[in-house]
């Protein structure tokens, strides 16, 4: 960007420059008759020829560099010092100071300013000294000399606080731009670090989500195991409840020959019962019949003898009958528990 700067103001000024030695060259030869000093017309062309050459040569050699710039004005001072010593009688020849000045502002360089005001002011004072010695119209031009050299000081003062002044300024555009660089870059430099910060909760958060994904896969494996426990459970609860059925029938069952069974005991007593009253029958026949007929005691004795045995057969009977109430009262209270229960 520098370089590019550098060249269009170099263009510029070339531009600028190669009107002005020409017009001065023009001007060298339109005031030629009634020339006074000691630089003649043909040496005044000659030596602007060689300039307006130079000046050519410089720019196309330096056109991108720095030195261009200071090789090009001294060109114009030469050559603006050219025409003031051989156009003594022309104090209008003057007037080229100012535009050399102000083509110097097109580089904005406080350095090559001041050389070239230093120069346009040094030439219009050894002008007057000049005009005094060779000028025939002393007289009626002296205080526009003496005007126009003021003049010259005047525009090269301005010219080198210009230039100083715009120096300044730009010099404390570029440091707030700087400053403004510097800001952006720490503001990016802020940005940076938070957006890395980012970046890392970011990938916290990644990884938290697929670690989260990896429960969720967990839990709904283990919701799969539930899942399945349940429908086995579920399985083995309704075979538990086939077999509770199966077991309550079986209990039904139970009740139904238990109450069979206690009707059987009840009949088994009645029978013993009626025996016993027979035996106690028997008991007495026997006891009437020893008295009236004791032939008949053997008879008797054999009677007692069966009598015995029936006894034998009764307690037996009594025996089982006393059992079978027993698991008749047993089943009954299995039967109240398990109906209590269920």
């Amino acid at each position: 960007m520098k370089d590019k700067h550098i060249y269009e103001s170099n263009l510029l000024a070339f531009k600028f420059g190669l009107i002005i030695q020409s017009f001065e060259l023009l001007a060298t030869f339109l005031y030629g008759s009634d020339r006074v000093g000691f630089l003649t017309t043909a040496v005044m062309a000659v030596l602007q020829g060689i300039i307006l050459v130079a000046s050519i040569v410089f720019f196309a050699l330096y056109k991108k560099r720095t030195r261009g710039q200071y090789l090009m004005m001294a060109c114009m001072i030469l050559s603006y010092l050219v025409v003031m010593l051989g156009s003594v009688h022309v104090t209008y020849m003057w007037a080229f100071g100012p535009s050399i000045l102000i083509l110097v502002l097109l580089y904005a360089d406080t350095r090559l300013t001041f050389m070239t005001s230093i120069g346009v002011l040094a030439i219009n004072i050894l002008y007057v000294p000049l005009f005094f010695t060779y000028s025939v119209e002393v007289e009626d031009r002296t205080f526009a000399v003496i005007t126009d050299a003021v003049f010259a000081l005047l525009l090269s003062l301005m010219a080198i606080f210009y230039v100083r002044l715009n120096s300044r300024q730009n010099s404390e555009t570029i440091d707030e731009i700087e400053a403004a660089a510097a800001k952006q870059q720490e503001d990016a430099e802020v940005i940076r670090n938070i957006s890395t910060q980012i970046g890392e909760k970011l990938e916290v958060a990644n990884t938290a989500m697929e670690a989260l994904a990896e429960k969720v896969t967990d839990s709904a494996e283990a919701s799969s195991q539930i899942s399945t426990a349940i429908t086995n459970t579920a399985e083995a609860i309704q075979t538990q409840t086939q077999m509770n059925s199966s077991i309550t029938s079986s209990l039904e069952d139970i009740a139904h020959q238990s109450r069979a069974m206690r009707r059987n005991a009840g009949e088994v007593t009645d029978n013993i019962n009626e025996g016993n009253n027979l035996v106690k029958t028997l008991n007495a026949k026997s006891k009437e019949t020893s008295v009236i007929n004791s032939e008949t005691a053997v008879m008797t004795t054999n009677l007692q003898e069966s009598a015995g045995t029936v006894k034998e057969i009764v307690d037996t009977i009594l025996s089982i009958s006393g059992q079978t109430n027993l698991l008749a009262l047993n089943a009954s209270i299995v039967l109240f528990v398990t109906l209590h229960a269920s």
